[in-house]
């Protein structure tokens, strides 16, 4: 107590001039310990944000199949009852994929091409409908694939298709992926990232 008063008594002896300036300087204190903190918290959300998985995986809505792709390609999964999975990316590349059961008596090259004669036409003015060739996916599997343009009217955009049928033990998956021409170099590198990457869980 007596150190609490004689620190009180000297305060009194200073004046009001130097308890204003006590009374700055503790504030001053309180404000760069404040910044300090700010600063503090910042760095910690950059480094989590930072360190977030390079990686994301997206499941089939029938849990047969899966991709695990860079986080970097921007993909969104789209609830959609027409496919097993359907991506968009924020370059406007949309992969719809889907599964169909074996047609027994007929080679993988022959139920594609009946694809290629039928599907193209469902897209106004579509041309370059390429031949059907063989195409190496993950684990070997007997692929064949074929692609053709078609212009969108309605936003004056041309686009490009490719379509990837790769057969396994239980069915055909079938990869389509569609996206404007101008993007067509980034769209490729993500589209033979998806068909080397992708897994099966039959």
């Amino acid at each position: 107590m007596i150190f609490f008063e004689d620190l009180l008594y000297k305060i009194q002896l200073m004046g009001k001039k130097w308890i204003f300036i006590i009374l700055f300087i503790i504030f001053f204190v309180l404000i760069v310990l404040a910044e300090v903190t700010r600063s503090v918290k910042t760095e910690i959300k950059t480094n989590i944000v930072e360190k977030k998985d390079p990686f994301q995986t997206y499941e089939s809505a029938d849990g047969s199949f899966s991709l695990t792709l860079k986080t970097d390609y921007n993909l969104e999964k789209i609830e959609n009852d027409k496919y097993i999975l359907d991506l968009v990316s924020d370059k406007n590349l949309n992969i719809f994929i889907d599964k169909q059961p074996l047609v027994e008596g007929k080679s993988l090259e022959e139920v594609i091409n009946v694809d290629k004669r039928d599907y193209p036409g469902q897209f106004n003015g579509f041309t370059n409908v390429s031949e059907t060739s063989g195409i190496k996916v993950k684990n070997d599997l007997p692929a064949f694939t074929y692609s053709f343009e078609y212009f969108d009217a309605n936003i004056s955009q041309g686009f490009m298709v490719q379509i990837v049928w790769v057969q396994t033990n239980t069915g055909y998956y079938i990869f389509n992926m569609d996206f404007p021409k101008e993007t067509l170099d980034e769209s490729l590198v993500i589209i033979n990232d998806i068909l080397s990457v992708f897994e099966f869980s039959e």
